[in-house]
């Protein structure tokens, strides 16, 4: 079985996460899960093409990403399964997504949104749902580049 890491970072597939995330990896597979994303077949397109020709990058809702989950489709390959926001990834858990750590990249700031680590802002929502996974044993964790340390959330949230 192949390794799976999940990550949330807004802005998806990008220079991060196509050459350092996925090179440190050694990922083989891009997981979108995102809800609006899935259904823009214009956007799927363009991250599709944004990654390099050696990596498949598939793009679903996070109940269609828990179902390859299920089925062991994501485990055959080493996969970055990735979702733009923290409510997609609480969604995926929910129905069923078995995650061991999770790794919080870049989310925005904006209005009712609260920076709590370099480019990492959380509204209230964003914080009761990390609350709930940290709580049923998710490592919550954010890092922005593979050469930081990780940075526990409950130390930041505490």
């Amino acid at each position: 079985m192949a390794e799976t890491k999940f990550r949330v970072d807004s802005r998806l597939i990008h220079g991060q996460v196509i050459a350092r995330w996925a090179k440190k990896w050694g990922t083989r597979r891009i997981i979108i899960a995102d809800e609006s994303l899935a259904n823009d077949d214009f956007m799927k397109d363009i991250y599709v093409m944004a990654a390099p020709p050696d990596i498949r990058v598939d793009v679903c809702t996070p109940k269609q990403a828990v179902e390859m989950w299920t089925n062991g489709d994501i485990q055959k390959t080493a996969t970055l399964l990735l979702f733009k926001n923290i409510p997609g990834v609480y969604e995926a858990v929910r129905e069923g997504l078995a995650i061991a750590d999770l790794q919080i990249g870049g989310l925005p700031g904006g209005p009712g949104r609260e920076l709590v680590y370099k480019a990492i802002s959380l509204d209230g929502t964003d914080r009761k749902l990390l609350d709930e996974l940290s709580q049923s044993g998710v490592r919550v964790f954010f890092q922005m580049l593979p050469e930081e340390e990780p940075c526990l959330y409950e130390k930041k949230n505490a």
